[in-house]
């Protein structure tokens, strides 16, 4: 039991972490792996990092964020990312688990563009349309 009342590991899953690789890879909430142990229907949308501006800017577009939801009310479930600046988007993430807050919530927060945080509204866009899979974006130089 934490000080504050709360059971460890109610607070465990909430908690985000990330690995400080190259690129980096971070995770908040459930996992598709997870959910498929538990039972646990859920919608994963993906974005690839490819199709975000500031991705393309600094030339690191290697990635990809998924986001998992409840297939009836789109209540984020969790997500993660591998890519350029995920320690910093998956934080949303985990405070849209820890809040409840569905799909509709996240897509409808405008992020500043050209950011990393695009790529999270994107996925919750695309999830909010009830769209699965992986975007595809044609890029030129």
């Amino acid at each position: 039991m934490h000080r504050c009342g709360v059971r460890q590991h109610d607070l465990a899953g909430d908690v985000a972490w990330c690995v400080f690789t190259q690129p980096e890879i971070a995770k908040a909430g459930l996992s598709e792996r997870q959910a498929r142990i538990d039972g646990t229907h859920v919608s994963v949308t993906k974005h690839l990092i490819r199709a975000n501006p500031r991705a393309v800017m600094e030339g690191e577009t290697d990635g990809m964020i998924k986001l998992l939801s409840d297939p009836e009310d789109g209540t984020v479930l969790g997500g993660a990312m591998v890519g350029l600046r995920a320690s910093e988007v998956i934080t949303t993430v985990a405070l849209a688990v820890y809040a409840k807050l569905n799909v509709q919530a996240l897509a409808e927060t405008a992020a500043v563009n050209p950011s990393m945080s695009e790529s999270l509204q994107r996925a919750a866009e695309k999830a909010a349309e009830g769209m699965l899979g992986v975007s595809r974006v044609t890029l030129t130089s």
